[in-house]
């Protein structure tokens, strides 16, 4: 009998290199995929939320005379717990179920800025904005979404539309993600308004900050999943989309010569802009 061949026989220092060496290769090839994977799951995730949210929009469309729910509907209440009514209030009765409004990858911790309540749930949507066109048609420069309000002191701004005023609702956004420190259900529904904002604020990992508690301590962002947004149409169905494709960058630059180009603004109700 060969003793020796009956020995076991140890790795040595080169081998055990080399397998590390492939560990780390397949490592570097794998987690990047996995990161992939899991980015693609919750942008999937947002989709379906984002479906289920238009789904409720629809719903309460039928219920009240085919015109849209608003942002906010009424003036802000300190001293109560839900401090705003807005669109989340509106759509409860037929959502009932707050996990919803929070997007699977929006990051931010919800404060209620300069205050010691309870926030309250994350709400990581906002609806289109429309401010008061009353005085003049076509509509006012920044007037083109479909939302109306009464701001914080409680004083009327505009009214919603109804759905028969939306020219191409297939071409038409409704809902998209907008991703802020401020934005929860017991707090601030008045602070997610400003359509412009949808072109000009950063798409998330990037964000802005601004003052909540302290200075610079609040973050804001459009959602995003790898350089694009998940937006959701007033038909009902969700795409994903570059920010930049919602609008012309004149909206934001120089409104007048946009309204004037009649440039494209997917935001706009009107047909005119969708070309």
């Amino acid at each position: 009998m060969n003793l020796y061949s009956a020995r076991r026989r140890a790795f040595t220092l080169i081998e055990l290199l080399v397998v590390i060496a492939i560990i780390a290769i397949l490592a570097a090839i794998l987690f990047p995929v996995f990161a992939q994977a899991r980015n693609a799951a919750k942008k999937a995730q947002d989709l379906s939320n984002m479906k289920q949210l238009l789904l409720a929009a629809q719903m309460y469309l039928g219920d009240n005379d085919d015109m849209f729910h608003r942002i906010q509907n009424g003036a802000q209440v300190t001293s109560q717990t839900n401090q705003v009514q807005g669109s989340e209030d509106a759509l409860q009765p037929y959502v009932k179920n707050q996990d919803l409004f929070k997007a699977p990858n929006d990051p931010f911790l919800r404060k209620i800025c300069g205050q010691t309540a309870n926030p309250g749930a994350t709400i990581s949507y906002s609806w289109t904005f429309k401010g008061n066109d009353a005085s003049a048609e076509p509509p006012q420069l920044f007037c083109f979404g479909l939302h109306g309000l009464a701001n914080p002191s409680g004083t009327f701004v505009s009214d919603s539309l109804t759905l028969s005023r939306v020219a191409m609702p297939a071409n038409t956004i409704h809902l998209y993600g907008l991703w802020m420190t401020s934005s929860a259900f017991n707090y601030r529904s008045h602070y997610r308004y400003y359509s412009a904002n949808i072109r000009s604020w950063p798409v998330y990992p990037s964000y802005i900050t601004y003052d909540c508690s302290s200075a610079g301590d609040g973050r804001g962002a459009i959602g995003g999943y790898s350089g694009q947004s998940n937006w959701g149409f007033v038909d009902g169905h969700v795409k994903s989309m570059r920010q930049t494709q919602t609008m012309d960058e004149r909206w934001v630059t120089n409104p007048s010569a946009a309204f004037t180009a009649k440039a494209p603004n997917l935001i706009h109700y009107m047909e005119d802009f969708k070309n």
